[in-house]
């Protein structure tokens, strides 16, 4: 039973076992994504928008020629979790943008630059799907932009941890992103290391086989959340960051804002998870 509900094309299955099949049965109908868009980054490499699951939708690859030159299949398995027309819970999403993990650090967190984070405040997406990993050093900005990013523009940032118990993610140390793990093995066990160490991470565990699978499933459901909220008129619709008021105190990184960050940490290596 717990191989079929791992099998990353027992994708029935799986909604069946994270409940998300009983609800689309009941008498509500559930949002399907139409009103959302999504961002999807990965390690090294862009998804292959000619895949039948992306029929319909509008695929936006944001990196150079050469990284859109031959599709990657980790990108594209982890895009199909996330929007896919049969893998995910929200097949409705008809925009999405994927990025490498390098190009998102320099061109949108900016790390290295005086200038702060690209905006998405004010359009329709929901929520940015992170299936990557820094390891052997790391952007120690990148956490404090993007806690003060989530904050700003209200947009949340679901992150990968790691597959093994002795390897925890800088970006896992966030505030403001939910930080996913995996049922089925091992995968990162906090506390968190950097700013303000000691906070529980991860956040939530999907029953999948790798973090980096979870995750985009974890960020699905924001969407479906959110859409939710919308559609019932709720006043702010959902909130989208977690608050840790327990663990919050002077000079944490939302509180400290982006300007005076120290500079990316040389050394930086990305790896598949």
């Amino acid at each position: 039973m717990e191989a079929q509900l791992t099998d990353p094309g027992n994708d029935a299955r799986f909604q069946e076992h994270i409940g998300y099949r009983r609800l689309a049965s009941g008498p509500n109908r559930l949002p399907n994504g139409s009103l959302s868009s999504v961002i999807d980054v990965d390690q090294l490499g862009m998804p292959d928008v000619g895949n039948p699951e992306f029929a319909g939708k509008e695929i936006v690859l944001s990196d150079a020629p050469s990284a859109r030159a031959e599709a990657n299949a980790h990108a594209t398995r982890s895009l199909q979790r996330l929007c896919g027309n049969a893998t995910s819970i929200v097949p409705g999403v008809r925009r999405a943008r994927s990025y490498t993990a390098g190009t998102w650090l320099r061109e949108v967190l900016r790390v290295d630059s005086d200038a702060g984070p690209v905006s998405f405040a004010g359009g329709d997406l929901r929520v940015v799907s992170h299936s990557w990993i820094v390891v052997d050093g790391g952007p120690l900005q990148a956490i404090r932009r993007t806690d003060a990013m989530i904050d700003r523009d209200d947009v949340l940032q679901v992150y990968a941890a790691a597959n093994a118990l002795d390897s925890f993610p800088v970006m896992a140390n966030c505030y403001n992103a939910v930080v996913v793990g995996r049922v089925v093995d091992a995968s990162s066990v906090g506390p968190t290391r950097l700013d303000t160490p000691g906070r529980c991470k991860p956040d939530i565990l999907a029953p999948l086989h790798s973090t980096s699978q979870a995750t985009p499933c974890v960020a699905s459901a924001v969407v479906l959340l959110a859409e939710s909220a919308i559609l019932q008129s709720k006043p702010n619709g959902v909130k989208c960051h977690q608050e840790h008021p327990a663990d919050r105190r002077a000079e944490t990184s939302h509180e400290r804002g982006v300007e005076d960050q120290p500079r990316l940490a040389s050394g930086c290596r990305f790896r598949r998870h």
